[in-house]
C-alpha cells in the first residue's frame, strides 16, 4: 500500500555508488516484449514505449559477478552505458535521461548522448529544477498509456 511505500523509500539512505547499466538493462527487459517479462498486448495499436533513466551521480561501480564492485575506473560502466543506450533507442524506445545534481560533466555528457534527442536531457541542478524536469517529461509523454 502508498504508505508502506513511502515509509521504504524514506529508510533508504544513499551510498554513493551507481551502476547506471543496471537499471538500464532492467528497463529495457520491462519493456521489451519477449522473454522474461511477456505482456500481452489486446490492442491493435502498437504501443509507444518510454523509458526515463535518472541518476544522481556518475558510474561508480563495475560489474563482478554475482554482484558489483567500486571501481575508480568508470571506463567498462560509461561503455556499456553508451551501448545499452544506443540498442534501448534501437529497439524503438524513447528515452529521457534526468541528472539530478550530477557534478560529473562526463556523467552529464553521457546522458544526454543517451537520450532519444536532446530535448529529452534534464539536467536537474536543485530540487525546483527535477520538478520541472519531469513536469515537461510529464506532458510530452501525455498520450501514454501504461497497459495492463
Amino acid at each position: 500500500d502508498k504508505s508502506d511505500i513511502k515509509n521504504q523509500l524514506s529508510a533508504m539512505n544513499p551510498t554513493g555508488l551507481t551502476y547506471i547499466p543496471a537499471g538500464l538493462l532492467w528497463g529495457w527487459n520491462l519493456l521489451d516484449s519477449n522473454e522474461p517479462f511477456v505482456v500481452e498486448n489486446s490492442s491493435k495499436a502498437v504501443p509507444k514505449k518510454v523509458m526515463l533513466l535518472m541518476t544522481d551521480g556518475a558510474n561508480t561501480m563495475r560489474p563482478s559477478a554475482p554482484h558489483h564492485v567500486k571501481s575508480d575506473d568508470p571506463s567498462d560502466a560509461d561503455l556499456r552505458t553508451d551501448t545499452l543506450c544506443e540498442n534501448i533507442k534501437a529497439a524503438g524506445i524513447t528515452v529521457y535521461t534526468v541528472a539530478f545534481k550530477v557534478e560529473e560533466q562526463s556523467a552529464i555528457n553521457m546522458l544526454e548522448k543517451c537520450a532519444s534527442e536532446s530535448a529529452n536531457a534534464f539536467d536537474a541542478k536543485n530540487k525546483s529544477a527535477l520538478i520541472e524536469s519531469f513536469k515537461v517529461i510529464a506532458r510530452s509523454v501525455a498520450n501514454v498509456h501504461v497497459a495492463k
